[in-house]
C-alpha cells in the first residue's frame, strides 16, 4: 500500500503513476472530492480526503479503514507540514516515509521514539545530489532507464498525454496490468532496439 500525498500535484501525480504499474495499490490523498473524480476511475487507486475534520486523526483513520487495519507501507510526501505529520502516523509497522519537498510550507520534524516504537524509517530524496556527487550519477541514470522502460511498456503517461486517456495510475485502463516482463526487475527489452533494461553500473 503506497500513500501518495498531494496526488493531484505534479510530484504526487508522478508518484502514483509509477507506484501503480510497479504493483502497489495507491492511496491518493486529495484536498477536495472534486479532485478525486479521475482518480476514482482507476481501480488501482483509493482516495484519502485531506479536507476531513481533524487531519491528524482522520488521515490515519481513513488509511486504516481502507487497508483493513494494515496502514500504508510507504508514503511519498512532497508536502511536508501537517500532512507529513498525519501520514507518519498512518504508516504500517516497518513502513517508510520519503520526504521529497515542502510544498505546504512547514518543514516537519520527526521524533526518534516514534521511529523506534513502530520500527519505521524516514528518508529524503534530493535528486540533483546524485548528479553532483562523485560515483553516484549512475544511480540517476539507472532510475531514468527504468522510467523509460515503464513508459515504453505503457506506463506512466507520456509528457503531454491526457491523464484521462492514459489512466491516472499509469497504463491505459483498457490495456490491463503492466506485463511482468516490463517491471523494473523484469529485464525487459526496450522497444526500438537496445539491450536488457537492467540498471547501469558504475565504472570500475
Amino acid at each position: 500500500m503506497a500513500l501518495v500525498n498531494g496526488a493531484t500535484g505534479a510530484v504526487g501525480h508522478a508518484g502514483f503513476q509509477i507506484a501503480s504499474p510497479c504493483g502497489a495499490t495507491v492511496l491518493a490523498d486529495v484536498s477536495s472530492p472534486a479532485w478525486a473524480r479521475d482518480l476514482l476511475a482507476d481501480a488501482a487507486c483509493r482516495t484519502i480526503d485531506l479536507g476531513a475534520f481533524d487531519l491528524r486523526d482522520s488521515l490515519r483513520a481513513q488509511v486504516q479503514d481502507t487497508t483493513r487495519g494494515h496502514g500504508a507501507d510507504i508514503v511519498v510526501n512532497p508536502l511536508g507540514g501537517d500532512v507529513f505529520d498525519a501520514s507518519l502516523r498512518a504508516l504500517a509497522w516497518a513502513g517508510l516515509i520519503g520526504s521529497v519537498g515542502f510544498a505546504a510550507g512547514r518543514i516537519p520534524e520527526v521524533k526518534a521514539d516514534y521511529l523506534l516504537v513502530k520500527n519505521i524509517s524516514a528518508t529524503g530524496l534530493h535528486w540533483t545530489d546524485y548528479r553532483d556527487r562523485a560515483g553516484e550519477a549512475w544511480k540517476m541514470t539507472a532510475a531514468h532507464d527504468e522510467l523509460v522502460m515503464l513508459w515504453r511498456c505503457g506506463a506512466p503517461a507520456a509528457a503531454g498525454e491526457d491523464p484521462a486517456d492514459a489512466g491516472l495510475c499509469g497504463r491505459s485502463r483498457s490495456a490491463g496490468p503492466v506485463p511482468a516482463s516490463c517491471s523494473p526487475s523484469g529485464g525487459a527489452q526496450r522497444s526500438g532496439g537496445g539491450g536488457p533494461a537492467g540498471p547501469a553500473q558504475p565504472a570500475q
